[in-house]
């Protein structure tokens, strides 16, 4: 996930995969970014009501982890 790192609230080192983006201190602006660039690195694309349930890395990690098509 290299476009992750350019998110300096995101200490990777210390990273709890349950905390939410809003609590690592991001806005719902950052947090739509962060998925997309997320979407960019997996080559997919999430459906609109993903977004609402991705709120952690954890939940994301879950969410590819299903996903048919991700290379």
């Amino acid at each position: 996930m290299k476009h992750i790192f350019k998110y300096e609230k995101i200490e990777l080192e210390r990273l709890n995969w349950e905390t939410s983006w809003r609590e690592m201190g991001f806005d719902s602006f950052e947090e739509i970014a962060i998925l997309t660039d997320i979407e960019a690195d997996f080559h997919t694309v999430f459906e609109d009501t993903a977004f609402l349930a991705l709120k952690a890395p954890a939940n994301v990690v879950e969410y590819l982890s299903r996903k048919d098509m991700i290379f």
